[in-house]
């Protein structure tokens, strides 16, 4: 991914920051999704510490997306260069669609049959499925490798659930995909962030040398 966020432009920096930002409140919305399965001496303490790093990673996420939206005016869009973002933009809806439309397809199922203790794996498998694609149309490598661990993780709660592995509680397996797709969407975001804020140092130091001005 490294060598990828080099060669950014500022409008590619402003999307995969904008990227990252989703991920962190996606990463808090799986935490709240976790909370119920969890025992009341437990609670507090996650509630706390998803409060941290959510604010944690918000702050540079901010910074950052600030930053390269003040560089916008300087970068020279094409005709090519809309037209291919308008491409993106279809493949992105179409890929987004698919994956809301299996989630709520699958709870509708698991609800008619009474089996609430599989939608939640079922959702982190279709959320990482869906992260394969857009590594493919955002060009961000990373993403292969957070697909994969969530569907390993999604698939591997399905079939610990279908063997019979309830680990005490049929909500267990819901709590354990639950925080760990949190840890792993945060994590994310932190690596996107870090070689993006390089990146864009990186432009900062280009576009001042070329213009002799302080950005």
């Amino acid at each position: 991914m490294q060598n990828r966020i080099t060669e950014m432009s500022p409008r590619y920096l402003v999307g995969l920051t904008s990227g990252a930002l989703v991920l962190i409140f996606f990463g808090a919305i799986w935490v709240g999704l976790s909370l119920q399965g969890l025992h009341d001496w437990s609670l507090g303490i996650v509630i706390i510490i998803a409060g941290i790093v959510t604010v944690a990673l918000l702050a540079p996420c901010l910074t950052t997306l600030r930053a390269a939206l003040l560089l916008l005016p300087q970068e020279k869009v094409t005709l090519e260069g809309q037209t291919q973002g308008k491409k993106i933009g279809r493949r992105f809806g179409l890929v987004f669609g698919v994956e809301f439309t299996a989630i709520a397809v699958a709870n509708l199922l698991l609800t008619l049959f009474n089996h609430p203790e599989f939608l939640a794996p079922v959702m982190v498998l279709v959320v990482g499925l869906h992260f394969l694609p857009l590594a493919f149309l955002f060009q961000v490598r990373v993403y292969y490798l957070v697909g994969s661990f969530l569907s390993l993780l999604g698939g591997g709660a399905l079939l610990a659930l279908l063997f019979g592995l309830t680990l005490g509680d049929l909500y267990t397996w819901s709590v354990i995909v639950g925080l760990t797709t949190a840890v792993i969407l945060w994590l994310t975001s932190l690596s996107i962030l870090t070689g993006a804020r390089r990146s864009l140092s990186l432009i900062q130091q280009s576009l001042e040398g070329a213009t002799g001005i302080n950005l």
